[in-house]
């Protein structure tokens, strides 16, 4: 009895687990969504409340569109704008409409530092610009024998007191979700170039690690050269 009432409980323990691994994606979605139909309502809700209750007679605007509220039909607006206000600035006068607005901002005191921060990450992302990063490469971090994925920014040269140079490489490491951990320079002899894009390298830390090649190939290590 004892033995039935063991593998019962772990039974009913794996279908929990599993229950629990199939409706976190599906929780996380819906919450994802309900966030942005929510930041859409709060942007365009007083545009929908107006054109729904103009639009539609009153005995339609029944049960989720009550009132003239939709955070959907929000979310059909704020997308729509979007899509013609990318095709706005895509056009000559528009893009130099946009230019002349960005300079306005970035003199901004305070105002113009986090607009510059923000438009060059998202124009990052959006591919409008080049990366500021040459490649994905895997350095010994936090301590040897330890390797961390890490995105080459630059270069530079470390002189000590005899005069001896060492070639290093600037990297920055991404501390997800909070943002870049740090820029640390790394002997360029130590760091392991890797087969990775830099946009496979920010799918890697933005999915924590679940996205990425089942195997990241790596160069020889270069032999240290003495000076």
């Amino acid at each position: 009895m004892r033995g039935f009432w063991k593998e019962a409980r772990a039974l009913i323990q794996a279908y929990w687990l599993k229950g629990l691994v199939w409706s976190i994606p599906m929780v996380l979605t819906l919450w994802i969504l309900s966030v942005v139909f929510n930041i859409a309502d709060r942007i365009m809700g007083p545009v929908t409340r107006t054109l729904l209750n103009a639009l539609l007679p009153d005995w339609l605007l029944v049960g989720p569109i009550a009132g003239g509220e939709s955070p959907i039909v929000s979310f059909v607006l704020l997308a729509l704008l979007l899509t013609i206000l990318g095709g706005f600035v895509s056009w000559r006068y528009g893009e130099n409409l946009v230019r002349a607005v960005d300079s306005v901002i970035k003199r901004v005191p305070g105002v113009g530092l986090i607009y510059r921060s923000t438009r060059n990450i998202a124009e990052f992302f959006d591919g409008s610009k080049p990366s500021p990063f040459e490649r994905v490469v895997l350095v010994p971090y936090p301590h040897p024998g330890v390797y961390t994925v890490a995105f080459v920014a630059g270069h530079a040269t470390i002189k000590d007191l005899n005069g001896k140079d060492t070639a290093c490489l600037k990297v920055v490491i991404p501390n997800p979700p909070t943002g870049v951990q740090g820029i640390v320079l790394v002997p360029e002899h130590l760091a392991r170039d890797t087969c990775l894009t830099v946009e496979e390298g920010v799918q890697f830390y933005v999915s924590l690690g679940m996205v990425s090649p089942p195997v990241i190939t790596v160069e020889e290590a270069p032999e240290k050269t003495s000076d």
